[in-house]
């Protein structure tokens, strides 16, 4: 339904006879269309965590003109229209967007795009879960079957179900994800897993499972991207002392995925649950996870080693979105410039490689970096460190750290600049309390 439930005066019967014509297992409902939202905000909806709450939220001087502005053409945007859609049918996935087309960023027309499908599709589903559901945005990697620990009970949920058995074929490769394994992944799985030849198994057995989390929650809203774009820890000493089996069970703090990704891909059959405060952490390791599953190596490559896809909403839309639950589409939705930065030619003459932009650029951490390619600029030393980090000899590294880089990094000013609690928290995670 393109920008018609806006203009249907009796529309409650219309969405009652759409729900009675889907298919109660496999249909689905798409609309697009402008909407502005209630006072209250998406919290009593049942799929709140699904239903869109990045950029869902009207101010009333949005919520009162466009509502009488759009009247004048019998256009009626009421909040019942979009609330009633999503008390008839499960959400799916959500994205609210502002059309900036008149005046950019000053005129802006609330419109969503919404799919979903018939609630008895998702009342149907297995409802074993593992891992708990609590204030933790958390993802459950499970493996064989779910545990039996008393610190992670299984629970029942109607959004998240354990995934069904994937074909007999698929089952046969240690390379391939396995029945009833949400992660199992062996030395070479990565690679298969990234080869365009991979077979592809079916959504419901992607092989992880995002818990359900209430992003308004004030630990959660607190946080608008993640700390960290990539992971400063050597998971290679952590796999020397865990010794590894299938069947072990590991609680991990998300952080950007890889330690995690680096455990799944030395030893199959793990059950891996990544837990992180910051529910935007664990966005970019379901990105990662869904980019495994979907894009080919040297795409995979431009994404996250070289950390820029000039065309990632397109990617994003096309390959990605089914992939991804729907927070974690939101969000990358409204941050496609992580991938796809605007450059600016008067910025890139002025200020050089300090305007280049990336993944590894963004983000609390992203903005430590920054700040540090600033301090070796002012200090001199710029070329010292692109030296350092180009050089494939250890003594030459030794060299030019204590001869020309390490008495500016930890000069007094460069410490005082960092050596407070705000700086800290936000350029390496600490927090301040």
């Amino acid at each position: 339904m393109s920008y018609s439930l806006s203009m249907i005066e009796d529309f409650y019967p219309v969405v009652d006879r759409i729900a009675s014509l889907l298919n109660p297992q496999t249909g689905f409902i798409g609309v697009a269309d402008f909407y502005v939202s209630g006072a209250a905000g998406p919290s009593g909806h049942r799929d709140a965590e699904k239903a869109g709450v990045l950029g869902y939220q009207c101010n009333w001087f949005t919520r009162v003109f466009w509502q009488h502005w759009f009247e004048f053409d019998h256009v009626y945007l009421h909040p019942c229209r979009r609330n009633y859609l999503e008390h008839k049918f499960a959400t799916h996935k959500a994205l609210n967007c502002r059309n900036h087309f008149i005046v950019p960023y000053l005129i802006q027309m609330p419109y969503y795009v919404w799919l979903g499908q018939p609630t008895s599709a998702v009342e149907s589903a297995p409802l074993q879960l593992v891992g708990p559901v609590s204030t933790h945005s958390t993802y459950a990697m499970t493996g064989a079957s779910p545990p039996s620990s008393p610190d992670l009970p299984p629970v029942v949920s109607p959004d998240y179900a354990t995934p069904s058995p994937i074909p007999k074929q698929m089952q046969r490769s240690r390379s391939t994800i396995a029945y009833k394994s949400d992660i199992n992944l062996g030395p070479s799985a990565l690679s298969t897993l990234l080869s365009s030849n991979a077979p592809r198994a079916a959504s419901s057995s992607r092989g992880w499972t995002r818990l359900p989390y209430q992003p308004t929650k004030p630990e959660h809203a607190q946080f608008s991207t993640y700390i960290y774009g990539f992971t400063w820890e050597d998971p290679q000493r952590d796999l020397e002392v865990l010794d590894l089996r299938p069947g072990d069970s590991l609680m991990v703090i998300t952080s950007a995925g890889d330690n995690a990704l680096a455990y799944a891909a030395h030893q199959s059959g793990l059950k891996i649950h990544c837990v992180d405060m910051n529910p935007c952490q664990n966005h970019l390791l379901e990105l990662k996870l869904a980019a495994l599953r979907s894009l080919d190596y040297d795409t995979f490559w431009r994404l996250f080693g070289l950390g820029s896809l000039p065309d990632f909403a397109r990617t994003l839309d096309s390959t990605l979105s089914a992939e991804l639950s729907s927070p974690a589409y939101q969000y990358w939705r409204q941050n496609v410039h992580a991938f796809a930065p605007r450059r600016s030619a008067l910025a890139d003459m002025v200020l050089g490689d300090l305007s280049h932009r990336n993944l590894y650029t963004t983000g609390y951490s992203g903005m430590a970096l920054r700040c540090l390619r600033v301090i070796t600029k002012l200090f001199g030393i710029h070329r010292a460190t692109q030296q350092l980090v180009v050089t494939s000899s250890l003594a030459k590294q030794a060299a030019l750290w204590r001869d020309k880089i390490r008495g500016c990094i930890f000069s007094n000013i460069a410490i005082r600049m960092l050596d407070n609690p705000v700086a800290m928290w936000q350029f390496m995670g600490v927090p301040i309390n």
